[in-house]
């Protein structure tokens, strides 16, 4: 094999292999393969019986005679180079027999059999439909010998050959516009506009097609007009504080009809524009109502006296013009496509060859029998094929998709991918997509029993018409190798790949916020285990690569793929275990799904009851919001986000998947509520609600999600309506803690999906080596390449994970690029040398382990220079006093009647139900220590006062929660021990010492216990040490914590594994009734945050930042 690299990329575009049965060419490249020149002349003069060809694009300028071989052509666009081309691989015409001079004539020999031709193309046009012949009929006969022997008859003519098989699968344009449009019948109408809108431009050019462009445009504009009514009317109700009962009434149930009316099944009834037309007049007055409201009182009557000319557009009783335009269009694409079918079919010949004629004798009597006709073939078949992961996908007896191919295909997708540009991106997304139709039988493959499982009844199963041909490439023509474990892990990478290109994640599964715990020399030293193995790979692939490689060279690859197995078996186990991102995600999002549901619910009341305004959609869309960096949005604006999300992950941890987690939708959030709205009432599913993790989530950036709050809250009159608005910023906080925790799950679980089923490729990997070395593993094979490049591409994606990670690990730590970083230091500007890109090889790669060590001891020498300070000092062996207290936080009024709310959650258990009380803290700098302080000799000291307000880079050893008036069962050792579970969400800002910035991170949420004696408590004066049960083991997480330094001075710089947290995040409190036995807070008077940990001094002051 001699495949060619293309600019130096690590993967390659196309490759040709000659094994004993078959030639196999393979292309993935945008200029393709041109037949019969990329083969020799048009004879083709190839010894093998089979001919195969996969790529990308395939251009045929010659005809092709190749009597009675197999051909196989897949392709996703082909090509004519003039306007009629033959395949021809009829039957070998049979070789004359000489005549006798005495006896009987010889017999004729018979005529060759047909070949066959299996043509798959997924980009039909009409130019290949009428330009394109396939011949694999049968040779007619030989002609019997004569004889000049008059005693003796001619010899008998020779038979037909048979005749070939023909296969003849294609997908075309006007074939995807059927069968969307076949679903679209029975969807909404609005959905149904949506797909039937997208389809217009594939739509061939017709009377037809014409009328339903104009039902589009007329059913379409109708939509847009009572969207903005809607919009409209609820922006007045939203605004006005001096509108009639009746009005609003009024109001209000037109917007329930409108709504009502969007998520129908059945169609408007629009005979014409004036519909729309009188809505839009009407949402201009609404408009100018909201224009001039300050100035002018609402006419309320003139409202209402147009509101009740405008009346109610009524479903259709029968087809409405939309349905009729679509159903004349729906028939007329069936006669193309039949036409398409009988065309094809004339064009194709495969007929059985005729018997030859019997040879001559010297008289009219004396000639010899005709040969008998060649044997009927089986059916051809023509057919416009549609792969939706169904049973009937299987019945396909074309292996349509070769898995190297595939592989070559998926590698040059994965390579835009890695290099990380908004560009590439998109690229790599729209090959991902064609990865997964062209592989859409799969999930019906995938639940096809396997030739080596039985039933229950002890039978085999019998092999599909697909799994046959596939069997038949491996193990009769041994041209691939695995091929079921091939075409399901390229499979799955392309689905896991872009759906982490639509959720916003790099490379690694992670949006550029995100940062690990874990010390940067932690994932170093992994790196450099694989090195290693990294390079023997790289000179295992140019051996190859260079046909410099025997059996003996290629079979010490079953080592390296014995590493990337237990290397997948590792990753699963890490997603996978108890404190996993899987398990913590999933955690998150139950938790915080019913605290979410309840503000919701708690804050639409409230505004309903104090304010003259509807929320309609509004809280619950803005509930549904996600993070997402700009790149995906930049990416997918404007357009449908190809979302497909895994609901089922086989591994062996044998993992079960929530599917009530799993996103059903994407969209992007738009610029203000209006747009908002309108996404969110677009949605596939109109009953999606606040309470449904898995329903649609609208992606905007951290500064949009902050300006859709703060348009929100413009509308909340700013006398009276403070509460409301922190009420909002709650939910904000518990509206992206949660979505966010849900597009953290749908990420794990694409790393999952492809690191199980990396673990089955490679031990099947292993398991073809160790079978194949005793049959002589052909190196030949374009697999035996492919697997060895997935393997060092595997390993040096791996590496530089784990490069990623150490420079978000030093960034976390340390929050300082190095001098050389061009960047603005931010979240999103890692360490250049390790950020997301192409995949590097092992010279490049050591390189940027050099360079991230010297940016390790960088961020290392600034802890041992700074001289942090701890905070607060050791208590003194007297009672504990106010002012040895850590910095403090005291929850409000709102918060604390929170807090008092008993919750109750499912058990998993059968009638099993758990209590607990719950709160959740959003902290940022600049908070007040108390937003209630009062002017007593108590309070007088903390008003206006900033929570730690001259501390920069705060790592905290201690979190604690003082309940004052909290009572619990006492022990037997007088105590009232009161347990408390603190989760800070991992969501954080850190401030720089050195300029006062603010810096965004993301990581996992942290999990730490507090347990105290309440007995006696009844001010916070008396909460301090001497009431504390345990340690928190937040002190040993910190470069510079040492042992939690008494004296504040600078204390030794041990080799710790995990970093510290800081304060500013969201903190969730939780008292679960079943560790705190006759748990009491009716009585709770009071409630404190405490913090206690390192920090440094602002090297500006407060003025100068």
């Amino acid at each position: 094999m001699a495949p060619s690299d293309v600019n130096q990329t690590r993967h390659f575009d196309n490759a040709k292999a000659a094994p004993d049965s078959a030639f196999v060419l393979l292309d993935v490249s945008d200029s393709g393969v041109t037949l019969p020149d990329d083969l020799g002349d048009s004879s083709i003069d190839i010894s093998q019986q089979n001919l195969f060809v996969f790529a990308e694009v395939v251009t045929i300028t010659d005809d092709i005679v190749w009597h009675g071989h197999n051909l196989i052509i897949c392709c996703s666009s082909l090509n004519l180079g003039r306007d009629s081309i033959l395949i021809d691989v009829s039957g070998r015409p049979a070789d004359g027999v000489a005549a006798s001079a005495a006896g009987s004539g010889s017999a004729g020999n018979a005529g060759g059999s047909g070949g066959s031709v299996s043509l798959y193309v997924e980009q039909m046009n009409d130019g290949i439909v009428g330009g394109l012949r396939l011949n694999a009929t049968g040779a007619k006969g030989g002609d019997g010998g004569n004889t000049a022997d008059a005693k003796a008859f001619g010899g008998v003519g020779g038979s037909g050959g048979s005749g070939g098989s023909i296969s003849y699968l294609w997908k075309s344009p006007t074939g995807r516009v059927f069968s969307t449009l076949m679903q679209c019948h029975s969807l909404p109408w609005c959905e149904a506009l949506d797909r039937v809108s997208g389809l217009m431009k594939a739509m061939p050019e017709s009377e037809e097609s014409s009328t339903l462009q104009a039902m589009v445009d007329r059913y379409g504009r109708y939509r847009a007009a009572i969207n903005a009514c809607y919009v409209s009317a609820g922006t007045l109700l939203k605004r006005s504080g001096k509108l009639s009962a009746t009005f609003q009434k009024t109001l209000q149930d037109f917007m329930a009809g409108i709504k009502s009316q969007l998520s129908a099944q059945g169609d408007p009834d629009l005979a014409d524009d004036v519909a729309a037309e009188n809505v839009e007049a009407f949402v201009k007055i609404l408009k100018d109502a909201v224009d001039e409201l300050g100035e002018f009182d609402v006419d309320e009557n003139h409202i209402l006296t147009k509101l009740n000319a405008l009346g109610v557009v009524d479903s259709a009783s029968t087809a409405s013009p939309f349905r009729t335009a679509m159903d004349e269009v729906t028939d007329l694409l069936i006669g193309q496509l039949l036409h398409t079918s009988t065309i094809v079919g004339s064009h194709c010949a495969n007929a059985p060859g005729g018997g030859g004629a019997g040879g001559s004798g010297t008289t009219i009597t004396s000639g010899g029998q005709p040969g008998p006709v060649g044997e009927d073939p089986a059916a051809s078949i023509f057919k416009e094929v549609r792969f939706l992961g169904r049973a009937a996908d299987l019945k396909i007896a074309t292996a349509v998709a070769f898995p190297d191919q595939c592989q070559m295909l998926l590698n040059k997708a994965n390579y835009l991918f890695f290099k990380n540009t908004g560009d590439s991106k998109k690229e790599a997304s729209i090959l991902y997509r064609r990865l997964m139709d062209r592989l859409a039988f799969w999930p019906a493959l995938s639940a096809q029993p396997t030739s080596t499982s039985t039933s229950s009844e002890g039978s085999t199963p019998t092999p599909t018409p697909l799994e046959l041909a596939y069997e038949h490439l491996e193990r009769v023509l041994k041209v691939t190798v695995s091929w079921r474990e091939q075409i399901g892990s390229i499979y799955n990478q392309a689905q896991s790949f872009n759906n982490q290109i639509v959720a916003g994640c790099d490379m690694f599964g992670h949006n550029p916020l995100w940062v690990p715990r874990l010390n940067a020399s932690y994932y170093t030293g992994r790196a450099v285990e694989l090195m290693g193995i990294l390079k023997t790979m790289e000179d295992e692939h140019k051996n190859m690569k260079d046909e410099q490689a025997a059996l003996s060279d290629i079979t010490s690859g079953k080592t390296a793929a014995q590493s990337a197995e237990q290397d997948a078996q590792m990753r699963v186990k890490l997603l996978t275990e108890t404190n996993g991102p899987l398990s913590i995600s999933a955690d998150t999002i139950s938790h915080f799904t019913p605290l979410l549901t309840r503000k919701v619910a708690n804050l639409s009341a409230d505004i309903k009851a104090k304010f003259t305004f509807d929320t309609g959609d509004a809280l619950d869309a803005l509930s549904n919001i996600a993070m997402a960096p700009s790149i995906p949005l930049a990416l997918f604006q404007g357009g449908k986000i190809f979302y497909d999300g895994s609901t089922t992950v086989k591994d062996s941890a044998g993992v079960k998947v929530n599917k009530d987690y799993v996103v059903s939708e994407f969209d992007t959030a738009g610029d203000n509520l209006g747009s908002l709205d309108q996404a969110f009432s677009a949605r596939a599913d109109h009953t999606v609600q606040t309470g449904d993790p898995g329903g649609m989530k609208l992606l905007a950036a951290a500064d949009r999600i902050e300006s859709l709050y703060e348009e929100f809250k413009a509308n909340i009159p700013a006398d009276d309506g403070k509460e409301l608005r922190d009420s909002l910023d709650e939910l904000k906080h518990l509206a992206t803690t949660r979505n966010n925790a849900v597009v953290a799950y749908n990420s794990a679980l694409e790393l999952l999906k492809q690191a199980s089923a990396d673990e089955v490729y490679h031990y099947k990997q292993v398991e073809a080596y160790a079978d194949q070395a005793a049959k002589e593993m052909n190196p030949a094979l374009p697999s035996i390449l492919l697997w060895l490049q997935r393997t060092r591409d595997g390993y040096a994606l791996e590496i530089m994970r784990l490069f990623d990670y150490a420079s978000r690990a030093i960034y976390y730590w340390g929050l300082e690029l190095p001098a050389s970083s061009e960047s603005t230091p931010s979240a999103t500007a890692m360490i250049p040398v390790a950020s997301p890109g192409p995949l590097k090889d092992s010279l490049s790669l050591a390189n940027d382990l050099t360079a991230l060590n010297s940016s390790f001891e960088t961020a290392l020498g600034a802890f041992a220079g700074s001289a942090p300070d701890h905070f607060p000092p050791s208590s003194p062996p007297s009672t504990p006093q106010h002012g040895i207290q850590g910095d403090y936080y005291r929850l409000n009024a709102a918060q604390r009647q929170t807090l008092q709310t008993k919750m109750s959650r499912d058990t998993g258990k059968q009638t099993t139900t758990s209590h607990y009380y719950t709160v959740t803290i959003p902290l940022k700098p600049g908070v007040l220590v108390d937003s209630e302080a009062r002017e007593d000799k108590d309070k007088d000291k903390d008003k206006g006062r900033i929570l730690m307000a001259e501390r920069a880079n705060i790592r905290l050893d201690r979190v604690r929660l003082w309940l004052v008036g909290a009572s619990v069962e006492e022990d037997e050792g007088e105590r009232r021990p009161l347990h408390v579970v603190i989760t800070q969400l991992g969501d954080e800002v850190v401030e720089k010492s050195t300029t006062g910035e603010q810096v965004r991170f993301a990581h996992d949420p942290v999990v730490m216990g507090f347990r105290y004696d309440v007995a006696g408590l009844t001010a916070f004066a008396q909460c301090g040490e001497g009431r504390v049960l345990g340690t928190q083991m937040l002190p040993n997480y910190y470069y510079g914590g040492g042992g939690g330094g008494g004296s504040g001075g600078s204390p030794a710089l041990p080799e710790t594994t995990i970093a510290a947290v800081g304060p500013w995040s969201t903190w969730m409190f939780e008292l679960r009734e079943q560790e705190n036995p006759s748990l009491d807070l009716g009585g709770l008077t009071d409630a404190y945050i405490e913090f206690g940990g390192f920090s440094s001094p602002f090297v500006l002051s407060q003025n100068e930042k």
